[in-house]
């Protein structure tokens, strides 16, 4: 646009501009395109300097304060400038934007502080100081305080702002004084001003009006169930504050819960401003929000906040609409011209009574910028927070910063006693307190410390616990029953007992008496004298006795005289009272204290313990309730109900209190006094029960006495008659024996019967006892239960199995209890129901299913193998389940339909959550009378209570955004170890042996069928007996139900032991497959871990439980041992997944498995890898043969394992000699050597480097006996016939491979082809319908270029339901964001050419056919093959990088058809000379040279340019590649084809003109490679900036003990440096001075990360974010950063702190010497940190010297001593593509190591015009190192001028170290 004063419009139309300035600003900080800064102006706008910034400050306040408070004096205005400006600089110092990018403080954040005294007017009304200091105060800790990240810089920050009021204005703890005050806006003044005062308000004022706002928002029908704090009082004043004002704006960086939207939902109550939050960041969605609140603010005038979320920034575009909307109140283009214009016209009235200057434009603009105002949320653990400040700067410079992430610690202690006392409150519950919160609190909040999971923890353990009370209680009332009864019983067997004795007793006893009156018959007649004296005695005593009754009756009748009248009232009222009255009280929910104290005195009166509401409810609902109350006998209170109803009437007395219980009901009051009345006489009626007890005992002895009296008269007045009468009662006496004999014998027999019933129920009662005693200390745990429980639900859903068990057992430890979370929340028989329905029994799954069915947070599964999804549509078959995808058509109406009608919604192939399911993920409903509703895509909806919503996602990588993580349970179903072999194990019995896995089915359903029956009889035993009445002796059918259920009981006890002996048989025969099992579960994980170096490479479970069948399956017949098993398992795994890898990834892979699978020892593993480093630098012991490149390898394996070093006898060269010499050493091991084959490998990386790649094939062939590393040949028929219509083919290939002709060739005769590309996704997916409906091929090509679309794709195929003979074939490049899913469900095949210049030759002519190469005449045909030939070289030549070419160039198929097209040309001409020139320049400047980036590979292309574009190579003599093939003379097509095949299949290195030796460098280059790879699989743990102590410390370990050796006999970390390097005239002893001290800085950095480091591994300190990343980067085996910003060195971590210490003590032997002596001693540049600068100042140095200039010299070098004294003699470097003869070069043998050292190289600077170009002489490139990454310098070889392209091809280059 700056260059051509042009742009292109929206319709590319080219639009031009004049007299347009272009004016921009940026920060100091941020970077731009050079390419943009060399056409436009720079200036620097530097900030005011100290006394500048003083003046403009002064003179700034001087108008605020004169304004804000009449006046104020100089003095002070000054003062209180220089008390900003100070906390201003300090807070500049301490707070920095290194640590934070948003610490980005400007004298902006001044000028906005001071202006903001204006808003405090009202406040300022006094001439006092003090209030305009404590403003100030108040606006420094709102403005900065907010924006601060963590209590602890709020802390530093407070200290600041103390400490300069203090020393400035002699003011103690200003900020403590401010802390609990609230500045908020006015209530008075309209919302639609521009500016609102501020009044100020304490705490309980703010709160009260917080609450107000809160009913103000809940009146729209959206409840804000949130809780009043601390922190949500101050983020709504902040909040308040800045929207109050104009262009406020704000940015709030928190956690979910933290109060941020709910603060803003106040203030717009409060405010009356319209809230606005749009739904979704998609178009049109969010521009039909963003024109609403547009036309609000800018025409209605209306205060409008903009509400946005997090994941309405995931797109850029709305973040640049953001930007421009806050900077300058529009959003181009969301309106066209013709719209804005109708807008706008209706303003013109109010810009004139405004008198605004501007047009209308100008004025609508300006009022959306005064009066929209932007409320962004963005959650603190958002990966893309920094992105979202750097796409919309507007958020940093134009608007608020409050950043508030957690809260207090007495907020956490307080919020969990709130939430349980408004549960109890509201739901008359009794929840008992738990203090564990906190705790558990503090062991997770590192990991998640949203508050919003916190709250919803409390709330879960309120559910659980009044649940698992709730069924406690049940329980124990059940049991208490059970054994009250089985009591009852015992208790009845005693007394039929006593009774049973009691009448044999009275049996003898009336036998006794018959034979007494028997003998009485007899003996009357003598005794009658006698009687008449006992008659006169009697009847004096009987007088006596009826004056005493007279006298006890007159004392009964006073006491009861008092009472009898209130007892007769009292029924009198009762019978009074109305039936409504009682069933008024009978229709409370919850009854008024007064009324339930009342009828729990009524009811313990009357003998009824159960004082429960329901009870009472009953007790009212019986028929003729008032009779029963009226006409009760109050002699039956006993005196433990009375005096528990005395208690009850004396702690609520006033509920006893007639005009109380009358006010309470009408009904009531008759009941207290009826009550009250019945009290009193239960008191009296126990006071004379003496009195009545001896008036009865007067009775019976005055009866008693009457009746001998009459008796004795009688027999005196007549004996006959006595004797008669004694006769009579003879035979009375004779016949009541005779009955009580008949009754004692039925007591006997039920006796028996109770003793047999009391004695079959005795292991129930036992039982019953125990549980009973188990139930009261779970009620006693029940709070610490409860609490871990909904710890591990809300906190743990996403962890690992052994995450889980860490974190649990930290709360354990920390809480000092014992807790089983399975057990404690499942029982074995759901566990049981569970499995029958399909859940894997591993432990993680049955956690899982117990979260899913507790947790009111909505689950995200990630369930790879879908088996959590079939087990929950099992779990829930009795409801109505829909199954979705997000991307689905009907998705919203099959959303709404389930929301509204209360359906179970499966929401599968979740990729990125939907904000459309934000309102139920966030339970915001909003409530209408008695209907629920919610919010779905803009318009509310009926919500029923059953609905339930699950997320579902294959992808085992998925990456849930950081706002969502808060609101959904995420849990990984991932396969575990113990569940896949547990599903091998099931699937092999299956297969192998169906009848016993039918067996263990129908076991395992019969054992949960019997623990179902044995529950439910249990059950039922209990209700019978809890619900029995009367005696249950007597109750025949009761009797006959309990023995009934008892002899089931019993059978089933036994059933369940027969069948857990059945089991364990079962078992036993299980084991024989159990070890294959086993195997093949480490060989998957294994293979899946592959997967995570590259996403391409996945395999699911599903397709290797097919490949571990079928591997046993074709087993079968073979030797059966199950080492036979695992070879030929690993075999079927290892052909079929490497199938799907690409070639070079192969022997990574099978070294992946090996180390996984095969006894390889770990230390041996982590040398191999490199991680075992010695510090010694000296060879001492090493053998002397040992080559010097070798010697430091063989030190650390000397190190790492004597034992090996041992048994190598290395100290015999002999036994070594052969090895030394070998081309093929790894087969030529010596013998003597007794070692496994991997101590092999590691003795030949260390000896022989340059073989470890065969060394490592051969080491992997040995080990797991595969014939070869490679598969077999791909054949694309046989895939065809081994996939399957619902699992994708997915072909890897690589650049310039297409398998799609092949894949034509095999398909039937219809198929459909898409080449994917933008626009293209549609297409697709009409084809996919279609084919897989039709049963055809579809072949989706290029997929690497679409990956973004492919979770679409994996959505279509989930909900596909293919024809069979449909298949889908996808073929796709290797692309790290490659879907993970489509990869891992897909058969995987690699479609790679074969390498060689051969086969390129072959498919270069396969790919033109005969019909092209035949109509060229011979000498195009000639030229076409040479340029193959080019194309072919070029691109084999990959193969050898560095040595080859420095990188990878991506030569494709389309260079040479470009190549071809733009010569046809020529040789269509006819012309018999060939314009070799043309051709060249086209293929070195136009098409592979501009592919080239380096000037070496350059040179190397042309080389090849001159050798075969020549007019020799249209020779019929002439022969491709230095072979004895001749080309033929003609055109056809199969002559070429014919030649190729006589064309030498494996390429020599001649063919490249690299040297013979290069296969070294290749083996060397490749086996570091797979190193490397090696490393990074084994870091796929994942490591983030999460700090975890134990990690850190085991990882970082090593790294330590390696730096305190290093640093062993060096000062360097405790030396003091001089505060400027040397001042010398010679440049080289500066160069050397300032190198030493570089180095010596760079060790104490390092050695003071390592101190900070080892401290926070030992606990004594908390890790800042540099710490973390620099912990990070050595964990992950990388350098730092911010080391390397010091120095750049070696890429591992060990070899670069080697590197620097060894460098800088080489550099300090020279620290003090003179420029001479550096200069004429040899000199080693790789002990240099900085080789380059040396050679710079030593240019400097001869350029004074020389008096010649700096850029009029260059550098000479030679191999012999020049005669001149003018040198330096670089010494041991190396050189690797040619040896030195000499100072001569020579071609390297096949033998040749592939580095050596070449001899010593004189260096000079010489005066260019001085130098004189000499063809013999070739320069030769110095690298750094051998990796070619950086070039030093180039060195100048005496070379045959004829020999310079071949040294040029052989790749031949220095070194300054390997």
């Amino acid at each position: 646009m700056i260059n051509y004063r042009a742009f292109f419009d929206q319709n590319l139309e080219l639009v031009g501009y004049e007299n347009i300035t272009i004016v921009g600003s940026l920060s100091v900080v941020a970077t731009l395109s050079t390419r943009f800064t060399s056409i436009v102006h720079n200036y620097n706008v530097s900030l005011p300097d100290q006394e500048d910034l003083s003046v403009i400050l002064v003179a700034y306040l001087t108008v605020l304060v004169k304004e804000s408070l009449g006046g104020w004096p100089k003095a002070k205005i000054v003062k209180l400038a220089a008390t900003i400006i100070s906390i201003y600089d300090k807070i500049r110092g301490v707070f920095l934007a290194t640590n934070y990018k948003h610490y980005d403080f400007s004298p902006h954040d001044l000028t906005n502080w001071c202006s903001s005294i204006l808003r405090y007017k009202d406040t300022l009304q006094t001439e006092s100081e003090h209030p305009l200091l404590e403003i100030m105060c108040y606006e420094a800790t709102i403005q900065f305080g907010d924006k601060l990240v963590g209590e602890e810089d709020r802390h530093k920050l407070t200290n600041i702002i103390n400490e300069v009021f203090k020393v400035q204005w002699g003011v103690i703890t200003i900020t403590k004084d401010v802390q609990t005050q609230f500045y908020v806006p006015s209530p008075q003044y309209s919302s639609h001003s521009d500016t609102i005062p501020l009044q100020k308000l304490n705490e309980e004022e703010w709160s009260a009006t917080v609450r107000k706002g809160m009913v103000q928002y809940g009146r729209e029908g959206q409840d804000l169930d949130i809780l009043v704090n601390q922190e949500l009082l101050h983020l709504s004043a902040s909040v308040s504050k800045i929207l109050s004002a104009p262009e406020g704006n704000v940015v709030m960086i928190g956690r979910a819960g933290i109060g941020r939207k709910s603060a803003v939902k106040i203030v717009s109550a409060l405010q009356s401003a319209r809230l606005i939050v749009p739904i979704s960041g998609l178009q049109p969605q969010f521009n039909a929000d963003l024109k609403s609140a547009i036309q609000l603010a800018g025409l209605e005038g209306e205060q409008v906040y903009l509400l946005l979320e997090d994941h309405i920034f995931n797109r850029k575009n709305i973040l640049s609409m953001i930007n421009i909307l806050i900077s300058a109140g529009e959003v181009p283009s969301l309106y066209n011209a013709a719209e804005l214009d109708s807008l706008i016209a209706g303003l013109k009235d109010e810009a004139n009574r405004e008198n605004f200057e501007g047009n209308l434009m100008e004025f609508f603009n300006e009022r959306i910028k005064r009066r929209l105002h932007v409320v962004a949320c963005i959650d603190v653990d958002n990966d893309n927070i920094w992105t979202i400040f750097e796409n919309c700067p507007a958020f940093l410079y134009k608007s608020t910063i409050i950043w508030k992430t957690e809260w207090s610690i007495e907020t956490i202690r307080s919020i969990p006693v709130l939430l349980i006392n408004r549960a109890n409150e509201s739901d008359n519950n009794e929840i008992q307190h738990c203090s564990n919160f906190p705790k558990i609190f503090a062991v997770i909040s590192d990991k998640m410390a949203a508050p919003s999971r916190f709250i919803a923890m409390i709330k879960l353990y309120v559910e659980i616990y009044v649940d698992k009370r709730n069924t406690i209680t049940s329980k124990q009332n059940k049991l208490k029953a059970g054994v009250a009864r089985l009591n009852e019983a015992a208790n009845l067997v005693a007394r039929l007992k006593q009774k049973a004795a009691e009448q044999q007793n009275k049996l003898a006893e009336k036998q006794a008496k018959a034979n007494t009156a028997l003998d009485m018959i007899s003996n009357t007649m003598k005794n009658a004298n006698t009687h008449k004296e006992e008659m006169e005695v009697l009847k004096q005593q009987t007088e006596d006795e009826n004056r005493q009754l007279i006298v006890r009756k007159q004392e009964i009748e006073l006491e009861l005289a008092e009472v009898e009248p209130l007892i007769q009232e009292a029924r009198a009222a009762v019978g009074n009272i109305k039936s409504e009255s009682l069933s008024e009280i009978r229709s409370l929910r919850a009854p008024p204290d007064v009324i339930r104290d009342i009828l729990e005195g009524v009811l313990r009166l009357m003998g009824i313990q159960d004082t429960s509401w329901n009870s009472m409810k009953t007790f009212l609902a019986k028929r003729g309730v008032k009779e029963e109350i009226r006409s009760f006998d109050a002699s039956r209170i006993t005196s433990e109900n009375r005096q528990a109803v005395e208690r009850l009437m004396g702690t609520k007395g006033d509920s006893f209190d007639p005009k109380a219980a009358k006010r309470a009901s009408v009904a009531a009051a008759p009941l207290a006094a009826w009550v009250g009345a019945n009290v009193k006489y239960s008191h009296v009626a126990e006071k004379i029960k003496p009195l009545e007890r001896e008036q009865n005992k007067l009775k019976e002895n005055l009866a008693s006495a009457e009746a001998q009296l009459g008796e004795l008269s009688a027999g005196l007045s007549d004996v006959d008659a006595t004797v008669a009468k004694l006769k009579v009662q003879l035979s009375a006496y004779t016949k009541e024996a005779a009955e009580i004999e008949i009754d004692l014998n039925k007591a006997q027999e039920t006796l028996s019967a109770a003793e047999g019933l009391v004695s079959k129920l005795d292991d129930e009662y036992q039982r019953w006892q125990e549980q009973l005693r188990d139930l009261s200390q779970q009620i006693e745990k029940l709070p610490e239960n409860c609490s871990l429980a909904a710890a591990f639900i809300t906190y743990l859903s996403d962890e690992s199995e052994e995450g889980r068990k860490l974190f649990l057992d930290k709360w354990i430890k920390e809480l000092g209890v014992e807790f089983n979370f399975e057990e404690f929340l499942s029982t074995e028989r759901e566990h049981l129901q569970w499995q029958s329905e399909g859940l894997s029994y591993d432990k993680l799954s049955l956690q899982n299913a117990v979260i899913i069915l507790k947790a009111k947070i909505t689950p995200l599964l990630i369930d790879p193998t879908s088996n959590a999804i079939k087990w929950f549509r099992n779990h829930f078959k009795h409801k109505q389940i829909e199954t979705v995808t997000q991307d689905t058509p009907k998705f919203h109406t099959n959303l709404e339909l389930s929301v509204r009608f209360g359906k179970v919604l499966v929401i599968e192939e979740i990729d990125k959550v939907s904000s459309v399911l934000f309102p139920i993920l966030r339970r915001e409903f909003v409530y209408q009378g008695e209907r629920k509703l919610i919010n779905l895509n803009g318009k509310l909806i009926d919500y029923h209570n059953e609905f339930t919503m699950i997320l579902s996602s294959r992808n085992e990588q998925l990456k849930v955004a950081a706002d969502v993580n808060a609101i959904v349970s995420t849990m990984n179903f991932t396969v575990t170890h113990a569940g896949l072999t547990e599903q091998l194990l099931s699937c092999t019995i299956r297969q192998e042996n169906p009848e016993l896995e039918d067996r263990r089915k129908q076991l395992l359903r019969q054992r949960e069928e019997l623990q179902e029956k044995q529950y439910q009889l249990q059950n039922q035993l209990l209700e019978d007996l809890a619900n029995s009445s009367g005696d249950i002796l007597q109750n025949a059918n009761l009797l006959a139900s309990l023995n009934e259920t008892k002899a089931s009981s019993t059978a089933i006890t036994k059933a369940l032991e027969e069948s857990s002996q059945v089991q364990k048989k079962l078992q036993s025969e299980y084991e024989v497959y159990q070890e294959i099992s086993l195997f093949g579960s480490y060989l998957y994980f294994a293979c899946n871990e592959f997967s995570k170096f590259n996403v391409l490479y996945a395999l699911s479970v599903p397709a290797f439980i097919k490949l571990f069948l079928t591997s046993l399956q074709t087993f079968q017949g073979m030797e059966s041992t199950t080492e036979s098993q695992k070879k030929h398992l690993f075999y079927t795994v290892y052909t079929y997944v490497t199938r799907g890898i690409m070639k070079m990834d192969r022997l990574t892979f099978a070294m992946h498995l090996i180390q996984k699978l095969f006894s390889i020892q770990l230390s041996e593993w982590s040398h191999f890898l490199g991680n075992s480093v010695t510090t010694r630098n000296d060879p001492e012991n090493i053998p002397p043969w040992i080559p010097k490149h070798c010697v430091h390898n063989i030190q650390n394996l000397q190190i790492a394992f004597p034992e090996l070093y041992r048994l190598l006898q290395l100290e015999e060269q002999t036994l070594w000699t052969k090895f030394m010499s070998s081309d093929h050493c790894e087969r030529e091991f010596p013998q003597h050597c007794k070692v496994t084959e991997f101590q092999k490998l590691l003795t030949i990386q260390a000896l022989r480097p340059d073989r470890t790649y065969s060394a490592m094939s051969q080491c992997v062939v040995h080990m797991t006996s595969l014939r070869s590393i490679d598969p077999p040949v791909l054949d694309l028929a046989h895939i065809y016939k081994e996939s399957s219509s619902s699992e994708p083919i997915l072909i890897l290939t690589v650049s310039g491979t297409d398998p799609s002709s092949e894949i034509r060739d095999l398909a039937p005769s219809e198929f459909v082809e898409v080449a994917m590309g933008e626009g293209q996704e549609s297409k697709a997916l009409t084809a996919l319908e279609k084919t897989s409906k039709e049963g055809h091929w579809l072949i989706l090509k290029n997929l690497h270029l679409v990956t973004g679309w492919l979770s679409i794709l994996c959505q279509n195929l989930q909900t596909l339901r293919p024809h069979d003979n449909f298949r889908l074939w996808l073929i796709t490049e290797p692309n790290p964001s490659f879907n993970f899913v489509l990869a891992q469900n897909s058969l995987k095949v690699v479609y790679e050419a074969p390498q060689g210049i051969r086969n390129n030759l072959q498919r270069t002519y396969n790919t033109w056919g005969s019909k092209y190469i035949e109509k060229l005449h011979p000498t195009a045909a000639r030229i076409f093959f040479i340029l193959s030939c080019i194309h072919a070289i070029l691109q084999e030549r990959r193969t050898y990088i560095p040595q080859g070419w420095s990188k990878w160039y991506e030569f494709s198929d389309t260079d040479l058809a470009t190549c071809v097209r733009l010569v046809e040309d020529l040789w269509q001409l006819h012309s018999p000379q060939v314009q070799w020139k043309f051709i060249s320049g086209l293929c070195c400047d136009a098409v592979y040279g501009g592919r080239i980036e380096n000037i070496d590979d350059m040179d190397i292309l042309k080389t090849y340019l001159r050798q075969y574009l020549v007019d020799e190579v249209l020779s019929h003599r002439w022969s491709p590649f230095g072979s004895k093939v001749s080309l033929p003379s003609s055109s056809k097509f199969n002559d070429y084809v014919n030649t190729l095949k006589l064309l030498p299949e494996r390429d020599l290195p001649a063919y490249f003109g690299l040297p013979e030796n290069i296969g070294r460098a290749w083996e060397k280059q490749t086996s570091s490679e797979i190193v490397t790879k090696l490393k990074t699989i084994l870091l796929t743990k994942e490591v983030s900036l999460k700090f975890d102590r134990e990690y850190w410390q085991k990882s970082l370990s090593p790294f330590m003990i390696v730096w305190k050796k290093l640093n062993q006999g060096h000062d360097f970390v405790r030396m003091n440096l001089p505060g400027a390097a040397s001042n010398s005239n010679s440049s080289v002893e500066n160069f050397v001075s300032e190198e030493f001290q570089n180095g010596v800085r760079l060790i104490q950095k390092i050695h003071k990360c390592f101190a900070i480091l080892n401290k926070i591994c030992k606990g004594n300190a908390i890790p800042d974010d540099q710490d973390l990343i620099i912990g990070v980067s050595l964990i992950k085996y990388e350098v730092p950063k911010s080391w390397e910003t010091l120095w750049q060195g070696p890429k591992e971590p060990n070899k670069y702190l080697r590197s620097v210490v060894t460098k800088t003590a080489n550099i300090s032997k020279w620290a003090d010497a003179k420029s001479a002596t550096i200069l004429q001693n040899p000199l080693n540049l790789s002990h240099f940190l900085h080789p380059g600068a040396f050679l710079a100042s030593y240019k400097q140095e001869y350029s004074r010297l020389s008096n010649i200039s700096m850029d009029q010299l260059q550098l000479e070098s030679s191999w012999k001593a020049p005669t001149h004294k003018n040198y330096i003699i670089l010494t041991d470097l190396l050189v690797e593509g040619g040896l030195f003869e000499g100072n001569m070069l020579k071609p390297c043998l096949s033998y040749s190591e592939n580095i050596n050292v070449p001899p010593n190289c004189y260096i000079t600077w010489k005066e260019k015009k001085m130098l004189v170009k000499d063809d013999k002489y070739l320069d030769v490139p110095l690298y750094y190192s051998s990796n070619r990454e950086k070039q030093l310098t180039s060195l100048q070889v005496l070379c045959d001028v004829r020999e310079k392209d071949r040294w040029i091809q052989a790749g031949l280059a220095f070194y300054l170290e390997y």
